[in-house]
């Protein structure tokens, strides 16, 4: 009836998008709301542009890196994953040769800052690894929430595009990440 269709379309957007339109990717508390597979998900190869890899390492905690296209309109591409715990810096490095193809041209590869301080438990200083065994890294910026704001503003412009092939743990991740209660 006419009334149930306008008490579903006052509800909350994401109560909203499930209940009025059978959405189940969004929920309540989620942090990345604007995020899409039909928006922001694509297959096969990305379009041409230039490369670059962006690592967040974790020993215990998944390590995750991404081979990133930037096209010639400024889109960003993810278009290779690889993810998984357990590995040292010198076996994530060679882990990520072995993923890039000869001749691929990485302008370079930006890390998230903690792995170029020394470590406290070892002295080792990850980025020294990374860069010793042939994956030259340069630090992120470490403003998280001046970066989730960029994120969103490439979301909702439709300017971020994940291979739903390739990508399928950033897929299973991202979308589930919720706001933090206390900040």
């Amino acid at each position: 009836s006419a009334d149930y269709w306008d008490m579903l379309n006052s509800l909350p957007p994401d109560l909203a998008l499930a209940w009025r339109d059978g959405d189940w990717d969004v929920f309540e508390g989620q942090f990345f709301t604007e995020l899409r597979r039909e928006i922001h998900g694509f297959t096969g190869d990305p379009p041409p542009g230039w490369t670059f890899r962006c690592l967040d390492y974790g020993e215990s905690a998944p390590s995750a890196v991404y081979w990133c296209r930037v096209d010639y309109d400024g889109d960003v591409w993810l278009y290779r994953e690889l993810y998984g715990a357990g590995m040292i810096y010198s076996v994530l490095a060679d882990r990520i040769k072995a993923l890039t193809p000869t001749g691929e041209d990485i302008r370079y590869t930006v890390a998230s800052p903690d792995i170029f301080a020394k470590s406290r438990g070892t002295g080792v200083v990850g980025s020294e690894t990374l860069n010793n065994a042939g994956v030259p890294v340069i630090p992120a910026d470490n403003n998280r929430i001046e970066g989730w704001r960029q994120f969103k503003e490439f979301l909702h412009h439709r300017r971020l595009h994940v291979s739903l092939d390739a990508c399928r743990n950033w897929w299973r991740t991202v979308p589930a990440m919720i706001y933090d209660t206390t900040h």
